[in-house]
């Protein structure tokens, strides 16, 4: 998956609307209402960035947070497989590109 097919794809497991908006070549949309982020205006309209799920710990820590418990155990098991390794503290340094490859190969939405 390329970055940008990946950050769509976690961006709409997060409730993330009317992706395909292009503003300036960057991905904006629709956020969740109780995620309001950076935005720039553009004719008039207001269009929200997606969140750098590839680059920022922060915004894959808030996707994290929509998997359920069985979810969570099957994310670790599957960034341990990315990682290559079954050390928790290894596990903790893990990047966020190797979070969100975890994730959306979790969730059975990431294609090769």
């Amino acid at each position: 998956m390329s970055p940008e097919q990946q950050r769509i794809a976690i961006a709409q497991v997060c409730g993330w609307t009317n992706i395909n908006i292009q503003c300036s070549n960057i991905n904006c949309g629709t956020p969740p209402s109780s995620k309001i982020g950076p935005a720039i205006c553009l004719e008039g309209i207001w269009h929200y960035t997606l969140p750098d799920y590839l680059s920022d710990l922060n915004a894959m820590h808030e996707a994290e947070k929509i998997l359920s418990d069985e979810q969570r155990y099957n994310y670790m098991l599957t960034l341990a497989e990315i990682t290559k390794t079954t050390q928790f503290r290894n596990l903790i340094s893990s990047t966020a590109a190797q979070r969100a490859k975890a994730f959306l190969k979790t969730l059975n939405l990431w294609t090769s």
